[in-house]
C-alpha cells in the first residue's frame, strides 16, 4: 500500500456526520417506548408480588402447621383409643366431635365397651399414622388419618378417622378400627 497514494481506501471511506433531526427524532421515539416496555413490565412484576404473598402465607401457615397437626390428631386418637381399651366410654367421648345427628352417641361408645366388639380395643398399646390428609374449608380443619394399632400381644390391626378442628380443637367426627384376625381368634 503506498502511503503516499491520495486515493488510499483509507480516505475513500465514508467519514462520521453529525445525526440529522430524522434520526434523532427516531432514536427519542424508541426510547420513550423502551421506557413505557420498562414501566409496564416493573408494574406487572410489583402486581405479582403483590398477588403472590397472600398465597405464600396461606401455603406456608397451611403447610407450616402440618407437624404440629400430626403431632394434636395423634394425641386425640391416642387419647380415645386409650380410653376405649379402659372401658372408659366417657373419656372416650370427650374427643369425639359432637354434632347433631351425624355425631358418634355416648351409647354407642358404651356399647363397644361392654358388648361383643370390645376386642378391637382390648389390650391397644400404640397406634401409628400410615396416611395425613388435611383440608381446610373456611375456618373449619379436617383431617383424613389412616394408620396401624397394635395391641400387647404384637398383633396389628388397622385404623381410619375423620378429626375435625373447630375453635381450635380436634375431635373424632368418625373412626373405625380392624383387629387383625389373629386376635379374634385368641379369644
Amino acid at each position: 500500500m503506498d502511503l503516499n497514494n491520495t486515493n488510499s481506501p483509507m480516505e475513500e471511506m465514508p467519514q462520521a456526520t453529525e445525526p440529522t433531526a430524522g434520526v434523532a427524532a427516531n432514536t427519542t421515539t424508541a426510547a420513550k417506548h423502551s421506557r413505557k416496555r420498562l414501566v409496564l413490565l416493573g408494574g406487572l412484576l410489583v402486581l405479582g408480588i403483590l398477588i403472590s404473598i397472600p398465597i405464600c402465607q396461606f401455603m406456608f401457615g397451611f403447610f407450616g402447621s402440618f407437624p404440629e397437626e400430626m403431632k394434636n390428631t395423634s394425641q386425640v386418637i391416642d387419647e380415645y383409643l386409650s380410653a376405649m381399651a379402659q372401658k372408659d366410654a366417657q373419656r372416650a367421648y370427650k374427643v369425639v366431635y359432637v354434632n347433631g345427628n351425624e355425631s358418634i352417641a355416648l351409647a354407642d361408645l358404651e356399647g363397644l365397651v361392654n358388648g361383643n366388639n370390645y376386642f378391637v380395643f382390648e389390650d391397644y398399646r400404640e397406634h401409628s399414622f400410615t396416611g395425613f390428609e388435611m383440608t381446610q374449608v373456611g375456618s373449619v380443619k379436617y383431617a383424613e388419618i389412616s394408620g396401624d394399632v397394635t395391641y400387647e400381644t404384637n398383633f396389628v390391626g388397622q385404623f381410619s378417622a375423620v378429626l375435625v378442628k373447630e375453635n381450635g380443637v380436634w375431635k373424632i367426627q368418625g373412626i373405625q378400627v380392624v383387629a387383625p384376625a389373629e386376635k379374634f381368634g385368641k379369644r
